[in-house]
């Protein structure tokens, strides 16, 4: 069986979102069939976790669904899925990168040694993470998908909703923002400076 092109307009995904915030069962199950494998693969491409990756989808789609009647069809669903399960996924990332800190520090001297250690041989990460935090949400999520997970620009726009060269420039602000956030340290400004992608 020859598989339908996919619609440019998003005339199909605004007749969908009605009827899902009209309570529509089935409106809702297709909605989770059509789009569901897209968002864990991006959601397991971001945590890296089969577990959290599904936290990742159910909440992704528990946010969609609460909001769905404020969908006008400006951007596809998935689009909206996508930028919703990247925002959840960094959330995860970061909260996972917080409670191993804690426990590894809370397990007595000899632990808290080896990971006293263990933390300033990735100091240089831990900066970067910190950095990152203080980007926007939208160059964040960029930079994460194309710098940090190996998407390419055309498919991290793609899953953002956003054109190629939008998401160039907010892959350049990002970088431009990161660079100016790490001027106070030489190890993170030098690895700033060294970086950058030809595509950009």
């Amino acid at each position: 069986m020859r598989p339908r092109p996919v619609p440019t307009s998003t005339e199909p995904d605004l007749a969908l979102a009605r009827r899902c915030a009209k309570g529509d069962a089935g409106a809702r199950e297709e909605l989770f069939r059509r789009h569901a494998p897209l968002v864990y693969r991006l959601a397991y491409r971001l945590v890296r976790n089969a577990t959290e990756a599904e936290d990742v989808l159910q909440e992704a789609f528990v946010e969609v669904l609460a909001s769905i009647h404020g969908y006008r069809g400006e951007a596809p669903l998935r689009s909206w899925l996508c930028r919703i399960a990247v925002r959840r996924a960094l959330r995860h990332r970061n909260r996972r990168t917080r409670s191993a800190q804690l426990e590894l520090l809370s397990g007595g001297a000899e632990v808290a040694q080896d990971a006293v250690a263990l933390l300033d041989s990735r100091a240089i990460l831990r900066s970067i993470n910190a950095l990152l935090d203080q980007l926007t949400e939208d160059k964040r999520a960029i930079f994460m998908l194309h710098e940090v997970e190996g998407y390419s620009l055309p498919e991290a726009a793609a899953l953002l909703g956003i054109s190629v060269t939008a998401a160039k420039k907010r892959v350049w602000r990002a970088r431009r923002d990161l660079e100016r956030l790490a001027r106070g340290d030489p190890a993170l400004a030098s690895y700033f400076e060294r970086g950058g992608s030809s595509d950009v």
